[in-house]
């Protein structure tokens, strides 16, 4: 999925990029059930994004996730539980599981050999001339993809009853001039994307759940009148 990465910004300047974005308006339901989000499980085996974002990033999103079932305008209260052994008292629980997310430069190997080709005209005819020939030679364009996997699993607290287990996996690819493509910028840029893409499929298939339960409790009710 090639996207314009609307909607993303990051807080960097010096320092490793936060794991923060434009996320949806929140909003709250009165009548609608309450649900908590249970403490982020990391189960990745590339654990690249960590030499990306800024330490502690992962209680970051956990935020977001919240943040996104905020978005919904479904529930009446929305808890982000930091600790499994303290979590409030909700209709729905959400356990989340991170299962990926890195970028990959699909052309590596030979966006690497240009920048070093460019590095090396730029030392040799660009101290002869002044002439930026390497960088002249970099300014073409390279893809970079950010890589997305997340395991939700849905219970109905009173009960444990499962109402949605799946998982959401997704890419997004942007192309970036090839000076830029291994900044951690860049790189946190199409991940925070994939993210967000993983977040609505979630939430798409949570709505569908929420509202069948919503009318099949609503249908017995209708029946006895």
């Amino acid at each position: 999925m090639f996207v314009g990465l609307i909607g993303i910004s990051l807080l960097t300047g010096c320092r490793s990029p936060e794991f923060t974005y434009n996320a949806p308006p929140a909003g709250l339901d009165p009548a609608g059930p309450s649900i908590v989000l249970l403490p982020l499980t990391d189960g990745r085996d590339n654990h690249d994004a960590d030499r990306v974002f800024k330490k502690g990033y992962l209680a970051d999103m956990q935020a977001a996730i919240g943040q996104e079932l905020e978005s919904m305008r479904l529930f009446s209260s929305v808890t982000v539980a930091n600790d499994p052994a303290h979590v409030a008292t909700a209709d729905y629980q959400v356990t989340p599981t991170l299962r990926r997310l890195d970028t990959e430069l699909p052309h590596h190997t030979a966006v690497h050999s240009e920048k070093a080709v460019g590095h090396t005209l730029n030392f040799v005819v660009g101290g002869a001339t002044g002439i930026p020939v390497g960088s002249l030679f970099m300014l073409g364009g390279t893809p970079v993809c950010g890589n997305s996997a997340f395991d939700f699993a849905v219970r109905r607290a009173a009960d444990q009853r499962l109402l949605l287990n799946a998982t959401y996996s997704e890419t997004v690819t942007n192309r970036v001039k090839k000076t830029e493509c291994d900044k951690p910028q860049t790189k946190a840029m199409v991940m925070l994307a994939a993210f967000q893409t993983t977040q609505a499929e979630f939430k798409g298939d949570l709505l569908k759940q929420v509202l069948q339960e919503k009318y099949a409790n609503l249908a017995p009710t209708a029946a006895k009148k």
